[in-house]
């Protein structure tokens, strides 16, 4: 049935099995079986309902780390574009930091690992995108809030080298040079080479009080 695709079908066959015979030896794969099709059926919410009760109800089976994982990648496909809320992409990075915390020396702690790198820069997005808008409706201020967020907690993503030229653009905004000009060093001493440091460079050369 599976191989055929016909996940959701799949989906209501092993729920059967769980509701018919909740006491059967087989009932525990059975679930998670049906939270695994939901996932193949693109049912993610449905997935997640199904797979946090196979951890409630089941604690201890020997399954237990794949079905955090496949949690978590639910939430993780349920992720929406940066302009639009992000309490998902919350769900999906606190269930993969759950994986890595429960099973560190497993597999699926591995990919978790990658997939929080992804949904760290997805988040740091999110921000530069409010950041941004900020800077354009001239409020520098509630623009700085967001730049430094991602500074401070996603300064590993590819958003952080933008962050920074953003900080040096608002300061000068409010004609606070000196600032500016910390955040600037700050972007030649680690992006040297970098286009946001040339324009940061020329922003503040050009300043005059």
């Amino acid at each position: 049935m599976l191989e055929k695709k016909k996940y959701k079908k799949a989906a209501e066959e092993f729920g059967r099995v769980f509701y018919q015979h909740p006491g059967n030896e087989m009932t525990p794969q059975a679930e998670l079986m049906q939270g695994y099709s939901l996932f193949l059926a693109a049912q993610y919410e449905e997935a997640v309902d199904v797979l946090d009760m196979f951890i409630n109800l089941h604690p201890a089976n020997v399954d237990i780390a794949y079905a955090y994982y496949l949690k978590a990648l639910s939430y993780y496909m349920l992720i929406s574009d940066v302009n639009h809320d992000q309490s998902r992409t919350f769900l999906a990075k606190d269930s993969f930091e759950d994986v890595i915390g429960k099973f560190p020396n497993t597999k699926y702690a591995i990919d978790s690992s990658l997939k929080i790198d992804l949904v760290n820069d997805h988040l740091a997005g999110k921000e530069m995108m409010v950041g941004r808008f900020y800077l354009k409706k001239k409020n520098p201020m509630a623009a700085i809030n967001r730049f430094e967020e991602v500074i401070d907690n996603y300064q590993t993503t590819s958003h952080s080298v933008e962050a920074l030229y953003r900080l040096v653009e608002s300061y000068m905004m409010l004609g606070l040079a000196d600032e500016a000009k910390k955040y600037a060093s700050v972007l030649g001493y680690n992006y040297p080479d970098s286009q946001w440091y040339s324009y940061a460079y020329k922003l503040v050369k050009g300043y005059t009080r």
